[in-house]
């Protein structure tokens, strides 16, 4: 009895302690709140700015909108990284004896608060430093807090200011010379340049990056630059580092390497030269949208379709459409351009951009406006000149070669057989089921692109075919004699050129 009597009571000293334990953990040193500013909403600050002590001002920026705006552009994302790191940021001991040498202050508008941080030193040997904030206690903090909290002159500053370059349309004024160029496809004033000197400029704007302050007032530019909805960079003044040149961007100083700038500046002589040394010598190099032919359009997005001013409409041949395309994409030589009236003219609607007319001669194309034309090879021009028709998808009938119960060649009938690859023939007479299987497999699948001229088509060939659903349906085609690309043949009164398959397979049965 006494033995239970004494373990309650020590189950329940054990328990008081661990009560006295948890109460003096909770009023303990963790109970204390060490965050650097208490109730911060980055949401609602209006503006960060800094200031030293002998009256020198550091970046400023202020919020505008969804954005932020200083001296220049403004990489909206490092002002972000500040807020961020303020929300979360904790100290680690702090000391209201401590003068921290504040070298310099950060003010923050918070709408409704305000706050004001001073930066000291840095504690000798770790990776920690000392801050006031609002005149409080001395707080010792990380040292990559301490670090953003104290930024360099370009810290906010767009770093590369015309990386959007390869995007958009760039005006270069230069030498007294002006240059416009835009891009996808790169084109100036006077018609569409080689692809390669517009990226090469491109890149070499993108590649103007501020590597530092400007040591003052910029001097005249040597050239200016701006993009559509862009800022405009000045070039010109000393740097203090000799390696470097001065510019302004929308009016706020920094400086760029020199090798840059030397970069760029060749970049634009380069589209400086005449029309024949940078025009693009493919009559069409792009992504294409739409193609304006003589008496139809032809669209290329998914799938290709021809539209006829008739109105109809027909899905077009995918290989005849990549030969025109890869015929418009063919180097020509730069020619004057001729004298004389184009024999048709094709639409050339890009992706991205302004459609151009294309002037066909019977050995050049015109990109009408342009200086120069392009010599371009008879295969090419042959292609060009191809009718609408032509591009008409050849695919006659596509039907399972099992589902044929019937072949009629020449007024011979071959009776498919109840196994398969079994045929009879009537009238009687020698039969090689091996090669009416051929024939049968051939005609299963008709792809008959469209031709001109006559021709000798002496045999006839009826197909009826039992799909597993709808009833029999009869084809019929009249075929000549097999050649390289196939055999001329007719199919209703629609001359066409049947594939080589069919042809051959059809000379030797008919045999």
């Amino acid at each position: 009895m006494i033995a239970g009597i004494r373990g309650l009571v020590a189950l329940a000293v054990i328990g008081l302690a661990l009560l006295v334990v948890l109460v003096l953990d909770r009023g303990g040193p963790s109970a204390v709140d060490r965050t650097v500013l208490r109730h911060f909403d980055p949401a609602k600050v209006r503006q960060l700015s800094w200031t030293a002590p002998n009256g020198g001002q550091g970046p400023a920026v202020v919020r505008r909108g969804d954005g932020w705006i200083g001296e220049g552009p403004i990489d909206t994302r490092s002002v972000d990284d500040v807020l961020t790191s303020l929300l979360a940021a904790r100290w680690h001991r702090r000391d209201a004896k401590r003068d921290i040498h504040a070298h310099r202050t950060l003010a923050v508008d918070g709408g409704t608060s305000t706050h004001s941080i001073a930066i000291g030193d840095k504690l000798a040997g770790a990776e920690q430093a000392w801050i006031r904030v609002d005149a409080g206690p001395a707080l010792l903090v990380d040292g990559w807090l301490a670090n953003l909290l104290d930024p360099g002159p370009l810290a906010f500053r767009e770093h590369a200011p015309l990386a959007a370059a390869a995007t958009s349309t760039i005006t270069v004024d230069a030498g007294g010379h002006t240059l416009e160029i835009e891009s996808r496809p790169w084109r100036t004033r006077d018609g569409l340049v080689a692809p390669a000197l517009g990226d090469a400029l491109a890149t070499a704007l993108a590649g103007l990056v501020l590597v530092g302050p400007a040591p003052g007032a910029p001097s005249a530019p040597i050239a200016t630059i701006a993009l559509a909805n862009g800022p405009r960079v000045a070039i010109g003044g000393a740097c203090a580092q000799p390696d470097q040149i001065a510019i302004t961007v929308d009016g706020a100083g920094a400086c760029v390497a020199a090798s840059a700038w030397s970069a760029a500046k060749a970049a634009i002589d380069a589209l400086s030269r005449p029309a024949a040394e940078i025009v693009d010598r493919r009559p069409a190099g792009f992504a294409i949208d739409h193609v304006g032919l003589v008496g139809a359009t032809l669209s290329l997005v998914r799938r290709p379709t021809l539209s006829f001013e008739s109105g109809a409409t027909s899905l077009a041949d995918p290989d005849r459409v990549a030969e025109l395309v890869r015929a418009l994409a063919e180097p020509g030589e730069p020619i004057a351009v001729p004298a004389v009236a184009p024999a048709f003219t094709l639409t050339l609607a890009p992706v991205r951009g302004d459609a151009i007319a294309l002037d066909v001669f019977p050995g050049a194309v015109h990109r009408r406006g342009e200086a120069v034309a392009l010599r371009i090879t008879p295969a090419t021009r042959a292609i060009l000149g191809r009718p609408a028709s032509a591009l008409l998808d050849p695919e006659r009938w596509a039907e399972e070669p099992s589902t044929i119960t019937t072949l009629v060649l020449d007024g011979v009938t071959y009776r498919r057989g109840t196994v398969l690859g079994e045929w009879s023939r009537a009238p009687a007479g020698p039969i090689d089921p091996t090669l009416v299987e051929a024939v049968a497999v051939a005609a299963a699948k008709l792809r008959a692109p469209v031709r001109t001229g006559i021709a000798v088509t002496p045999h006839h060939l009826r197909i009826t075919f039992a799909p597993p659903f709808g009833g029999p349906v009869t084809r019929e085609l009249a075929l000549g004699a097999p050649g390289p690309g196939g055999c001329a043949a007719v199919l209703g009164s629609e001359p066409v050129t049947a594939p080589l398959e069919l042809c051959t397979a059809v000379a030797a049965l008919a045999r």
